[in-house]
């Protein structure tokens, strides 16, 4: 299997849950400076398709892992609730 087999719609690789966590659970640095890289770039697809395999919590420790400044920016790019995630109504 090549790398290119592995891309996903924005043009990142499929990451694996170990690259994104870490030892205790917790999203890696390098991860969450992945995301906000592609956020960033304006490929908000790229920076979806790294963040649609997180549960709803790992999703909001990426906002809290990244700088205040940059929030409005990534809340803009990702898809913060879905019917599949947030059905509190």
């Amino acid at each position: 299997m090549s790398e290119s087999d592995l891309e996903t719609p924005g043009g990142a690789l499929a990451e694996a849950p170990e690259d994104r966590m870490d030892e205790d659970d917790r999203l890696k640095p390098e991860f969450v400076r992945r995301v906000t890289e592609r956020v960033e770039a304006g490929d908000t697809e790229g920076a979806r398709a790294l963040v649609e395999p997180l549960h709803p919590a790992d999703l909001a420790d990426l906002f809290e892992l990244v700088d205040r400044d940059e929030r409005r920016e990534l809340a803009a790019a990702l898809p913060i609730c879905s019917t599949a995630t947030c059905s509190r109504r």
